[in-house]
């Protein structure tokens, strides 16, 4: 079904630059006759006016620190709970 099947596309072509729609487009060349090499892809403006690596690095540090703050919110959320219904339960069995 892939080689006879058109190469698939964008739902929303405009929410990306003409660069990375150009080289997916270059990437998914069903005939490998015709598909660019790894060394051509490599040279694709895309690739080449890339921003470094540590500009990545830098966000997904960032990211997984905005995570691990918020699930240590959350789990001390899951704690005060369980501390409300305690007390709260505590009250109740005073009361009998």
């Amino acid at each position: 079904m892939i080689p006879t099947n058109p190469p698939p596309t964008f739902r929303k072509p405009e929410l990306w630059t003409d660069d990375f729609t150009h080289f997916v487009k270059k990437c998914l060349v069903k005939n490998p006759e015709q598909r660019a090499t790894a060394t051509q892809l490599l040279q694709h403006p895309f690739i080449t006016a890339a921003k470094p690596v540590s500009i990545l690095r830098d966000l997904i540090t960032e990211s997984m620190e905005m995570k691990a703050k918020r699930q240590q919110e959350q789990q001390r959320e899951l704690e005060e709970d369980d501390d409300s219904v305690r007390i709260v339960n505590q009250s109740i069995n005073q009361m009998y």
